[in-house]
């Protein structure tokens, strides 16, 4: 509980903030990629799991697949089924909550993170270590990107 009041305190001061973590101010009344971030951004500090996919630990698809459940969204469980099914999106278009893909290993997509905003993203980087925020233009990491999709659409209220 802490915890989430802690996250809450941050995103609604994020407009104070010279580099604000959260992708919207009230990710609450946000949309749902918005809140996909939210719940990304959440999850830092979380351990890496090798085909994690719950608060217990994490690897990278299963912390995309975790994120977007909790807002009722279904996604396929690995990086490389997310990428050829998810809606593309263009790199100038991301919005936060879409998913970002990585080639690490080689010509095949094999790593995906949760873009936050602010050119930031979410990930679960691999063995030893825990879930965290990375910089989208990091030299390591736009060596190797493949691409964005996006899985979550705005609810239409009824």
């Amino acid at each position: 509980m802490l915890r989430r009041v802690l996250l809450l305190s941050i995103i609604l001061c994020a407009g104070c903030a010279t580099r604000p973590l959260a992708p919207a101010p009230d990710a609450a009344s946000a949309g749902s990629g918005a809140r996909v971030a939210a719940h990304a951004l959440e999850e830092i500090g979380r351990r890496y799991r090798f085909g994690g996919d719950s608060r217990g630990g994490f690897d990278c698809s299963g912390l995309a697949s975790y994120v977007h459940a909790r807002e009722g969204f279904v996604i396929p469980r690995t990086a490389a089924a997310q990428f050829a099914a998810g809606s593309p999106v263009a790199r100038e278009a991301l919005r936060a909550g879409d998913l970002l893909f990585f080639r690490i290993g080689g010509a095949a997509v094999d790593h995906v993170a949760v873009y936050v905003g602010n050119g930031e993203f979410v990930h679960a980087p691999g063995a030893g270590n825990r879930v965290r925020l990375v910089r989208i233009d990091s030299p390591w990491f736009a060596q190797r990107y493949a691409g964005a999709a996006r899985w979550w659409r705005e609810r239409v209220a009824q």
